[in-house]
């Protein structure tokens, strides 16, 4: 007998060699759109594509595993890709992104609105919110130092991303791939 518990996060029961080697396909890709250069103006402020793939991977494993591949990556990013500094709180923002982009996309119509709601909530508790606050931890800065060239910064990729990402999901070639490979 199969128990198959699907829940609203995914299911528990089982990970078969099929999951892993998707959520492997979708960290290479995720690594790829990260070595796509940002668009950076002064040191603090810099846009890169890099949601995209954490948002597609969202989208096919779902809030557990999106969470998972989200950490994973953000491993991988600090060990090997970018080697820097490790700080556990920007790991918590990495898996929070992730959840929050597979609560999104995960078995959901990428509508507009949907798409905007979820880039504002990433973009204002985790983006302004969170990583300002490790920021200030880590770099012993004022956080009104930090905090308005980040507000002006988020509220372009507010716009930037929920475009972006609207325009990826609603290509008939990504739905397609996203139905075929959904865990």
């Amino acid at each position: 007998m199969e128990y198959n518990r699907t829940n609203r996060l995914g299911k528990l029961d089982h990970f078969r060699a099929r999951h892993l080697t998707i959520m492997a396909l979708l960290l290479a890709m995720r690594i790829l759109l990260s070595f796509i250069p940002a668009f950076k103006v002064g040191n603090i402020i810099q846009m890169g594509f890099g949601f995209v793939g954490t948002a597609f991977a969202g989208a096919i494993l779902g809030p557990l595993y999106g969470t998972v591949f989200a950490v994973l990556y953000d491993l991988l990013d600090i060990l090997i890709i970018h080697p820097g500094p490790f700080f556990l709180g920007f790991t918590l923002s990495a898996a929070l992104g992730g959840f929050l982009y597979a609560k999104c996309f995960w078995r959901q119509e990428p509508t507009l609105l949907r798409i905007f709601i979820y880039v504002a909530i990433v973009t204002v508790f985790i983006n302004i919110g969170l990583n300002s606050l490790w920021l200030t931890i880590l770099y012993d800065k004022a956080w009104v130092a930090l905090i308005m060239p980040r507000l002006v910064k988020n509220a372009v990729s507010l716009i930037l991303n929920t475009a972006i990402l609207y325009l990826v999901f609603k290509q008939k070639s990504v739905q397609r791939f996203i139905r075929k490979y959904q865990f």
